[in-house]
């Protein structure tokens, strides 16, 4: 499981978004205000592959989203691209979801 203020993996259960995401993140020991999954608005995230709009999104590694991973594991839904990315690091929009558990064999 994750330390306070560490960012989730793949496998760990999502709880927010960074609501203040920006480029290039934010420093260690720095405040942030998390933004709780599955309330309010659409929320930003950091795409760690290329994403189509109206994929569903996945945890990934580093605190990021993935489309529907390929390999076997526990994964957690996080929502919806609501936007493109086009590669790695791309921040996309997401109609967001509270996190439903996937394994896949």
């Amino acid at each position: 499981s994750a330390s306070a203020g560490s960012l989730c993996a793949a496998n760990e259960i999502p709880v927010g978004t960074l609501a203040d995401l920006q480029a290039g993140g934010h420093t260690s020991g720095e405040q942030a205000t998390v933004s709780l999954l599955g309330k309010g608005p659409t929320k930003l995230m950091v795409a760690s592959e290329a994403i189509t709009i109206g994929e569903e999104v996945f945890a990934a590694a580093g605190g990021k989203v993935q489309d529907l991973p390929g390999s076997s594991g526990t994964y957690y839904s996080v929502g919806w691209a609501l936007t493109t990315a086009a590669a790695d690091g791309d921040i996309i929009e997401v109609q967001d979801r509270v996190p439903v558990k996937v394994v896949i064999p």
